[in-house]
């Protein structure tokens, strides 16, 4: 019975990240090299995955094997600590906290470096944003975006915004992005885990398969990001402008040459 159970919870958790991701069954059974009945299979609790194929979800997911197979919940059930308030330590509080107002980071290294510096803070430009979206989320910070390699979708020149944690046990396991501030930069990843008899969080990008660890001593800041401004929506609206013209003159053209040919053959008849 409890073996059924395993299989048709473990089905759950992989028909559920399908669906998120707008997947069909196909797409996901080609990944894996097996018929799509088969697949269906895995997904009704019916049969159980095999460890390669369990891999290749997780790896494709950005999940971690055990998180398929255990769930979220597995790190609470392992860990003591983690069992009602996740890994409880109180991150430091972001110096100068503006009203209605968010300070936006340009040079990461540099706000590593003086981030307690209220007078480089106050020199930090601000952006203007919903009164709603502050008000939601408490003390909010931007953070531009000068590396497009760490995660997908964010491009150089695009401000994250973050919404401040105060404590380790805010982190849950999803597929959010945090921005972290350590001693020496600032790091845009998902945490999958946090190992807490070592205190490492367990983090990963879009430029690897591979996880790092990011030491808990190393960590001065933690942002949840909540939203995205983008600087590349302009260049393509330019771009898909510049196609559509592009499009126009040719069917003009295509028209004035139509009109050419008609009436030469007009011609030629008479």
């Amino acid at each position: 019975m409890q073996e059924i159970l395993s299989k048709k919870n473990i089905g759950q958790r992989i028909k559920a990240l399908r669906i998120e991701n707008n997947y069909s069954q196909a797409f996901i059974a080609s990944l894996l090299n097996i018929s799509r009945s088969n697949y269906s299979q895995i997904e009704l609790g019916n049969q159980f995955p095999t460890y390669e194929a369990l891999s290749l979800i997780a790896s494709y997911y950005s999940k971690t094997y055990d998180w398929l197979l255990h769930g979220p919940e597995f790190l609470a059930v392992n860990h003591p600590a983690l069992k009602k308030h996740g890994f409880s330590k109180e991150l430091p509080c972001a110096s100068l906290i503006t009203s209605k107002r968010i300070l936006t980071v340009n040079d990461s290294l540099n706000y590593a470096r003086r981030l307690h510096d209220v007078t480089y803070l106050t020199s930090l430009p601000i952006f203007n944003v919903p009164d709603s979206l502050i008000e939601e989320n408490g003390n909010c910070r931007g953070f531009t975006i000068d590396n497009s390699e760490s995660l997908k979708h964010l491009y150089p020149g695009d401000i994250l915004i973050g919404r401040q944690l105060t404590n380790f046990s805010e982190i849950a396991p999803s597929n959010d992005i945090y921005i972290i501030v350590t001693l020496t930069g600032i790091v845009f990843c998902r945490i999958d885990t946090i190992i807490v008899e070592k205190e490492l969080l367990v983090c990963q990008n879009d430029k690897s398969d591979k996880y790092f660890n990011l030491a808990v001593a190393d960590i001065q800041e933690i942002w949840l990001a909540i939203g995205k401004y983008s600087a590349i929506i302009q260049p393509v609206i330019n771009t898909l402008e510049n196609m559509v013209l592009t499009i126009g003159e040719s069917i003009n053209l295509l028209e004035r040459e139509v009109r050419k040919l008609s009436k030469k053959h007009k011609l030629e008849t008479l």
